[in-house]
Parts: C-alpha cells; structure tokens; sequence
C-alpha cells in the first residue's frame, strides 16, 4: 500500500483498518503519526456530540413566590450547548492548524515513503505514464518520456501532483512538478539524505531531487527542458 492510498483510507475511516493498512503503518511513521491524529480528533469530535443535554422540562426546586418549581433557566442550557460546539471547534481548529513543516523538508519525506520508485527498472508503460500526466495536466517530449521509470500520481499539499522518477547519466531523478506552490526563486536545499532544487515556474513550481548531499543545481534547467516541462 502506498502513503497515497493509506492517507486516502485513514482520511475516510480514521478508526478502520486492515491488514494492508497495518502493514504500511509498521514501517512509515509519518502515516502513522497521521492515523493517531486523526483517531484522536474523531473520537473529540465524538464525545461532544454525544454528551448528554438536559431536557427541555427539567425543573429544579428553586425559592419562588408560590412555592412553585421554577424551570431550569434557558440561558443554561443555551451556554451547555455553546460548550459542546467549542469542544467540536477546538478540535478542527487543534488539527487544521499544527505546524506543517517546510516545502523542501516535505518534498523530502514524501520521497522518503517511496523508496523503491528509486530502483532500476522498464521504462513506465506509456498508457500509465500519460494517464499521470494527464491528472497533472503535463505533457513530456517524446524523448523525456522514454526515460522515465517510474511514474505515481501522488497526494501533496491538497492536491494530487505527479511523482516522475527519471534516468540520468548521473543516476535517477525525481521530479515533482506543483501546481499552485509557488517559490521566490530557484532554492536548493539538502534535506536528510536528499538534495535537490525547486524551480519556480508560471503556474507554480518543479521541485528536482534526488539522492545524496550534493543538489542537482548545475543541470535542473536542461534536464527540466530535455523533458519539455515549462521552467519559466
């Protein structure tokens, strides 16, 4: 199961899981962080809406001038369901705004999780690559496209984005084109025991990565075109 899949199934189920999932959790930590997480919110988000509210006729024996029961007063039960939907709020808000970390620290640990996309193998079968391509809304020269080996339409930062992995002279590259993230300028950055570039482009940015502590800085631009993606 990849990290694409898993996120899609505890984002759905936070609470299910099967042996496939458990498999996964096992050896990515960050997906399982991610399930606890969110085990954690929904169960918040559980308790509150079931917590128990008084009935609307309860009574309670207060002094009155008759002597009578005086009914519990509305603002009471008004201010218990205020409570009980803060309780929902603060766990949303609790989730949606822990610290992401940062563009280049992200791009690492997604590649990270996908380990094998490295390894030697066929080109990508032309119908899988273009349906990647497709979803992405990208298109390869001819020439670009024989030398991928690897191609996944992956979930980042709220959208899916195409995870490419190409042969060089100097061994495989990663490329992940981003819509809509845009950078300042070309950063490289070295991030555990990646490197790599992120190039900023019209309609958002193409981070180029791959293994080892020296980024591919000298030859982003011609790979990037070699593979007819727009560099700006």
């Amino acid at each position: 199961m990849s990290c694409e899949a898993a996120r899609l199934r505890i984002g759905g189920e936070p609470g299910v899981s099967d042996e496939a999932l458990r498999a996964h959790i096992a050896g990515c930590p960050s997906c399982g962080q991610l399930q606890r997480e969110m085990q954690e919110l929904d169960a918040r988000i559980h308790r509150a809406l079931h917590t128990q509210l008084p009935a609307a006729d309860n009574v309670v024996a207060l002094p009155a001038a008759a002597g009578a029961l005086v009914r519990r007063p509305q603002w009471q039960r008004m201010a218990l369901a205020a409570t009980v939907l803060v309780a929902v709020l603060g766990a949303v808000v609790t989730f949606a705004i822990r610290p992401t970390p940062s563009l280049a620290a992200a791009l690492a640990a997604h590649v990270a999780h996908e380990p094998t996309s490295w390894d030697e193998r066929p080109r990508v079968d032309p119908r899988d690559l273009e349906a990647v391509l497709r979803r992405s809304d990208l298109h390869l020269s001819p020439d670009g496209a024989s030398r991928v080996t690897y191609a996944m339409s992956c979930w980042f930062r709220g959208s899916f984005v195409a995870h490419l992995v190409v042969h060089t002279e100097e061994g495989p590259v990663t490329i992940m084109p981003l819509p809509g993230i845009s950078v300042a300028g070309e950063e490289a950055f070295t991030e555990g025991d990646y490197s790599g570039v992120i190039v900023p482009v019209s309609h958002g940015s193409i981070a180029v990565i791959r293994r080892g502590s020296q980024p591919p800085a000298d030859r982003t631009r011609q790979l990037l075109s070699a593979l007819a993606l727009d560099v700006g």
